[in-house]
């Protein structure tokens, strides 16, 4: 790898436009079944809070050494407050529209001997109304010159309707804005026309709507091409589990393979690559070192518990990184 990647990145301008939430962690041991019913009994040793949904991907940008802001909607409660404190400790730009007509969404996980036990969401997720819409779009006209890249997180919380969708994708071409995708199945038929989509595997087999083996590298290029064209896309980028990455476009393709890692935790891996990915493409970065960065970036998140951002000094000074 060549490149002083935190000085690189630290030019970078993104804007992370989608679904915020609060991810809950509570963590503790196991010794014993209630008496009252069949259950663990979880002795709470301790709990953490963290920026989850788009505010991860967010939070990712920051620790992988890029700028970024996030233009989001969230509740007028106090999980709202805690993120929105969150996230202006990282960046006093980002927009956060409170919607008094709706709660926060906070997803606690509950984890006793290094095992999910259980996960309560609370939250809405009724799409925002026209009001709301109305606001978000004006907000985002007004800011949208100042980014290099966009990136659109689809959670299928209420934010990302179908009107805002192709607002994004609209406001994206004709200002010659990069967009990344982190798609929903739901709003497929929107997303029409941005720059990368980024599905997982099982995600890109229900847009081809075809049964498809992970190692079938020949037929997973044939289908994304066709998906390419159909939905006017620059490129696919495929997320493949312990199968490493896989990138196609109209005309070239390349596959990062993975390597064996003690997973610890699957959640926020996605939204690591997302936040990599988005800081070499709006950095110049040569592809197949960016598909590399973003393999080693997302297995370092899996390595923890919970949605934890991915520090840019891990990645460089990885094992697997230096043996590329």
């Amino acid at each position: 790898m060549k490149f002083d990647f935190s000085r690189l990145f630290s030019k970078s301008k993104i804007l992370v436009i989608g679904d915020v939430m609060l991810d809950h962690y509570v963590l503790g041991s196991v010794s014993r079944i209630s008496p009252e019913a069949p259950v663990p009994v979880l002795v709470r040793e301790s709990e953490s809070h963290y920026l989850g949904g788009a505010g991860n991907v967010f939070s990712n940008i920051h620790s992988l050494g890029g700028n970024g802001d996030i233009i989001s909607v969230i509740g007028d409660d106090f999980n709202g407050e805690y993120i929105e404190k969150m996230i202006f400790d990282k960046s006093t730009l980002s927009v956060l529209i409170k919607d008094k007509t709706r709660k926060t969404t906070i997803k606690s996980r509950y984890i006793g001997n290094s095992h999910q036990l259980l996960r309560v969401d609370d939250e809405d997720c009724l799409d925002i109304n026209q009001e709301i819409q109305l606001h978000f779009i004006e907000r985002l006209n007004a800011i949208i010159d100042f980014y290099d890249c966009v990136i659109m997180e689809d959670y299928n919380k209420g934010l990302l309707t179908p009107e805002i969708i192709k607002n994004v994708v609209n406001l994206c071409r004709s200002k010659g804005k990069k967009l990344i995708v982190d798609p929903k199945i739901r709003n497929v038929d929107f997303y029409r026309g941005c720059s990368v989509l980024k599905p997982n595997f099982s995600e890109f087999c229900i847009l081809a709507n075809k049964k498809m083996n992970v190692s079938d590298f020949d037929l997973i290029i044939e289908e994304a091409r066709k998906i390419i064209k159909k939905m006017d896309l620059e490129s696919i980028l495929v997320t493949l589990s312990d199968s490493g990455i896989l990138y196609v476009s109209k005309y070239e393709s390349y596959h990062s393979p993975g390597y064996p890692i003690k997973v610890s935790d699957v959640s926020g891996a996605g939204d690591t690559v997302t936040a990599m990915f988005s800081l070499c493409w709006s950095s110049g970065v040569d592809l197949k070192e960016t598909l590399d960065l973003c393999n080693v970036a997302g297995s370092i998140a899996c390595s923890f518990v919970g949605a934890v951002s991915v520090n840019i000094e891990d990645v460089i000074n990885s094992e697997h990184l230096k043996n590329l």
